[in-house]
Formats: C-alpha cells, sequence, structure tokens
C-alpha cells in the first residue's frame, strides 16, 4: 500500500499521463474495494486516494493543452468513471455511520435509563426446577 503511495507522489514529473494514471486506477480500484467490504482500512485508503487525485488532477492542470488525445480523453473517462463510483461508496459509508451512531445513541439512552434507576433489591436464589 505504501509504495504504491509513494509512485503516486512521482507522478507529477510525468505529466500524470499514462504511469501514473496507472498507478491512480489501482489505488481507486484498491479503494473501491476497501470501501465495497466495509474494511477497516478503507478510510485510510480513502484518504490516501484523495491526495493522491488532488496531485493528479493538479498536474494534469497544470499541463493540459486545449486539445486532448484520444487517449488521454479515454483515460480521463476512466479515471471520472472510477472517481464517481468512489464517491459514490464513499456517501453510502457515511450514511452508514450516520445510521450506526442514531442506533448507539439509542441503545445509550436504554443503558442510562436503567443504570438511573437500579433495582431495589437483588435475588440471590437459584431458580426452581420442575
Amino acid at each position: 500500500m505504501a509504495p504504491l503511495f509513494l509512485r503516486l507522489c512521482d507522478m507529477a514529473a510525468d505529466r500524470g499521463g499514462i504511469k501514473g494514471t496507472k498507478v491512480l486506477m489501482d489505488l481507486g480500484a484498491e479503494t473501491a474495494q476497501a470501501l465495497t467490504s466495509a474494511s477497516p482500512e478503507a478510510i485510510a485508503l480513502l484518504d490516501q486516494y484523495t491526495e493522491a487525485f488532488e496531485k493528479w488532477q493538479k498536474s494534469w492542470a497544470r499541463s493540459s493543452s486545449s486539445e486532448l488525445s484520444s487517449v488521454d480523453r479515454s483515460l480521463l473517462e476512466r479515471v471520472a468513471k472510477q472517481h464517481a463510483k468512489i464517491i459514490e461508496l464513499a456517501e453510502q459509508m457515511l450514511t452508514s455511520v450516520e445510521h450506526s451512531l442514531k442506533d448507539l445513541k439509542g441503545w445509550s439512552k436504554g443503558i442510562r435509563a436503567y443504570v438511573d434507576h437500579m433495582p431495589k433489591r437483588v435475588s440471590t436464589m437459584k431458580a426452581r426446577k420442575g
């Protein structure tokens, strides 16, 4: 994971071209897989992908000409599709986290209500058989 991110940092030198785009696409695929499977490392990968995408986008913006070749256009379309998918997965993850927090808040209210009103007595007798 770390070597992939380090290679992304070097892509500004080659205009973010085919090599840089391939590395970005690989990191994007890994991030999408982690988000889909709700992996514990999904947030870290999403953070790395966001930083790498920013650097890649800036490198394209700095050196892009008004005319794009068909290869560059197809690369940009693939990156845009993958980026849209990652954004959609991240939004789904955010919604899931919000629902989980609401559920935990409800559970915590129940626990606090019980803790505030402890039972008057505690039975130590075992249950009767038969």
